[in-house]
């Protein structure tokens, strides 16, 4: 991760209610964070930016869209824009979490993330945090 800005608010209560992380990745890619236990609408997605494409990341609604930028083939052409959407398995992803890791437990089967990602994954929240606290 080359960089991480975050701001959070409280609104409701004396600690944070509303969170946004913007993750600046060393190869260029952003990643848009975002949390709330306040809005209206229950949401929980993440957007990704990298130079040909953009991605949202539905968790609520359990679907994907992804918009992909076509070059013109001849000068000075304008790109086309394209785009999907993926729809998702619905389920309860701490619990599949929680099921994967006792079956690797109990079969000795490789786990989908290494201890070393994960263990990058479970820190990301807390830098996120830190950093927060420092604005």
């Amino acid at each position: 991760m080359a960089r991480i800005r975050a701001v959070g608010m409280p609104v409701i209560s004396p600690n944070v209610d509303i969170a946004k992380a913007r993750l600046t990745f060393s190869n260029g890619c952003v990643a848009n964070v975002t949390a709330s236990r306040v809005s209206m609408r229950k949401q929980s997605k993440i957007r990704i930016f990298q130079e040909d494409a953009y991605v949202s990341m539905d968790f609520v609604e359990n679907q994907i869209q992804i918009y992909r930028r076509a070059f013109p083939q001849g000068p000075g052409g304008l790109p086309d824009i394209t785009g999907e959407v993926l729809e998702t398995e619905k389920g309860d992803a701490p619990r599949e979490e929680i099921r994967s890791f006792v079956d690797c437990a109990k079969t000795g089967a490789r786990p989908r993330v290494s201890g070393t990602d994960g263990l990058m994954a479970h820190k990301l929240p807390f830098r996120i945090i830190r950093k927060m606290r420092r604005r």
